[in-house]
């Protein structure tokens, strides 16, 4: 169940990034700066399924600057807290320091976050990808 999860997960990213990348007339580029980041082992398909929605919200909520930017990616790690926080944010792969203060800086517009599915007994640890350039 959780392979079939994580395909149809990773299926509808690429097809978003493809959609997108059509619509915009720009070069798709697959490469997630979060893959070569080890991914965290969830215990339960409800805190998989939990994970993969805080990533969607937090990818369609950031606001990128306006200005341009060097190409790169940087991957977050977001620790959301049993209330439903923001506990941390930190850095797991760099796309050099002006790119992570640009990402830091845009997940500071981003929430609330519904509870995890955790009972309130522990928080979720989700990885976020954010790919800049043309």
């Amino acid at each position: 169940m959780l392979r079939t999860l994580f395909w149809g997960l990773a299926i509808a990213w690429l097809s978003t990034s493809v959609a997108e990348a059509a619509s915009e007339k720009r070069p798709l580029r697959l490469a997630d700066p979060c893959a070569s980041v080890k991914y965290p082992r969830y215990k339960t398909p409800g805190a998989l399924a939990y994970a993969a929605r805080i990533r969607a919200q937090v990818i369609s909520q950031a606001i990128p600057p306006q200005g341009p930017l060097p190409p790169g990616g940087v991957c977050v790690a977001i620790v959301i807290s049993p209330s439903g926080g923001v506990a941390s944010k930190t850095v797991r792969k760099s796309g050099g320091r002006i790119l992570d203060a640009v990402t830091l800086q845009m997940l500071r517009q981003i929430g609330p976050f519904p509870l995890p599915p955790t009972g309130g007994k522990s928080a979720v640890l989700v990885l976020a990808p954010f790919r800049f350039g043309p």
